[in-house]
């Protein structure tokens, strides 16, 4: 997908993760994300659960589940 396909909270979501790539992070609890980006962490699972197969650049998996679930995510 390209970037102008992507939904305003997919992209606050995917510029989280890019961030967080860029640090050297691979895992993100939805709660942080929702935190950041303010949504709830019911939004960003299912916009993740969206992007987990559109997204081209990054590989994104949901990990666990715990508390708050837990994605792991790398760029491709």
């Amino acid at each position: 997908m390209s970037e102008d396909e992507y939904s305003e909270e997919q992209r606050r979501i995917l510029e989280h993760l890019r961030d967080g790539i860029g640090c050297g992070k691979r895992y993100f609890k939805s709660k942080s994300i929702a935190d950041s980006t303010e949504l709830s962490s019911k939004q960003v699972g299912v916009h993740l659960s969206i992007l987990k197969d559109a997204c081209d650049e990054m590989e994104i998996q949901k990990w666990g589940r715990s508390t708050s679930t837990t994605w792991q995510v790398s760029t491709e």
